[in-house]
């Protein structure tokens, strides 16, 4: 079973890879870290002032234990999110502001994001305990079951429905990433092709893609489709219908030329991918169209920051029973569901770990 050659390293291997490997195994202290800060606010407490830690805790309620929160907001001053200073009054106390990363962890500041939500939604209990049970269901222990299934006895949608306020969190986060990605999404892509017909946003959340659509494209027809419990939060935008259904049910959907579909795909397995797409199948015309905004992850031996960002975001799919793909990888899947690919267009104005991909019916 191991190999009987081990792998020898030089002294100076040794002497820089140690570092290294604490440095990986550390590396969840900073994001505990870091949830603690957005429970507790600390960034909105701060904002642009700067604060001893004593006045902090004085903001926050007398239950605080100072002497830990000072211990956290040390270490992630370390990496950024606060700058550390000492107060002015004689006392040397330690005083913290918001560094640029911190200012990104403030809710409520208008016309700016927050990412607040992502760290609820990467490092809340149901998320972090499906990591836990990563080698568990690597050594084929649990066939079947996704580490959040295993871990929360509930696929992620399933809980997120019971849970809303970790539903709205993943809702938020969701939406911050497509805030991002909308410039790509319109400039990158020909939207002026579907002039005339009708286009539906399946799991389009609260419609941020179809209203910019719809805007510059104002001869499109625009549907965002997505679940009830998602609809019935969603504002209404002139010029985009709301419709509330399951996309594996084909019934449901709305009647349509063009289905498009934002990192939606990637939250299944395979065999669920197919599904969805035969669904589509069946709802579309002949001369239907998928467009599907989605990864499109390096061949092998490409490593580089953003096949590691790409890899990053394939493992914590993997968590959640879903998955990024290959190009190779859609084309088995389209094929599958009777689909082919027509154009495979890398997004460049609206970042690079996405590419636009369009199918038509076979």
């Amino acid at each position: 079973m191991f190999s009987m050659k081990k792998a020898m390293l030089t002294e100076d291997e040794i002497k820089s890879g140690v570092p290294q490997i604490l440095d990986l195994n550390m590396a969840f202290f900073t994001q505990q870290c870091l949830y603690t800060m957005v429970k507790l606010r600390i960034p909105d407490v701060i904002g642009a002032e700067t604060l001893s830690v004593k006045e902090i805790c004085q903001r926050l309620g007398e239950n605080v234990d100072q002497d830990l929160l000072f211990r956290q907001m040390r270490l992630l001053a370390e990496v950024g999110i606060f700058v550390e200073t000492a107060s002015e009054d004689g006392e040397n106390q330690y005083c913290y502001s918001l560094a640029v990363q911190g200012k990104l962890l403030q809710t409520g500041v208008e016309g700016q994001p927050s990412m607040a939500c992502g760290v609820h939604h990467w490092s809340e209990q149901p998320v972090w305990k499906a990591w836990s049970m990563l080698p568990e269901i690597t050594s084929g222990q649990a066939k079947g079951e996704s580490p959040f299934k295993r871990a929360n006895k509930k696929e992620i949608f399933a809980y997120y429905k019971d849970h809303p306020e970790s539903a709205e969190h993943f809702n938020e986060f969701m939406s911050f990433f497509s805030d991002g990605e909308l410039r790509g999404i319109l400039n990158d892509f020909d939207w002026s092709v579907f002039n005339g017909k009708q286009i539906c946003d399946i799991g389009g959340c609260y419609g941020a893609v179809m209203k910019v659509v719809k805007e510059k494209f104002p001869d499109i027809t625009t549907i965002n489709f997505d679940l009830p419990e998602v609809i019935e939060k969603a504002e209404s935008i002139p010029g985009v219908q709301m419709v509330a259904g399951d996309m594996f049910d084909s019934s449901t959907i709305p009647s349509c030329n063009v289905v498009f579909m934002k990192h939606i795909l990637h939250d299944w397995y395979d065999e669920d991918c197919i599904k969805i797409m035969k669904s589509l199948h069946k709802a579309l015309p002949s001369d239907g169209k998928v467009v599907i905004c989605d990864a499109i992850l390096p061949k092998p031996g490409v490593t580089n920051p953003i096949a590691k960002s790409q890899k990053n975001l394939d493992m914590l799919m993997a968590i959640f029973g879903g998955k990024e793909r290959n190009q190779d990888q859609w084309r088995a899947i389209f094929e599958a569901s009777g689909w082919k690919i027509d154009s495979v267009l890398p997004m460049t104005s609206g970042g690079p770990l996405t590419g636009i991909i369009t199918t038509s019916k076979v």
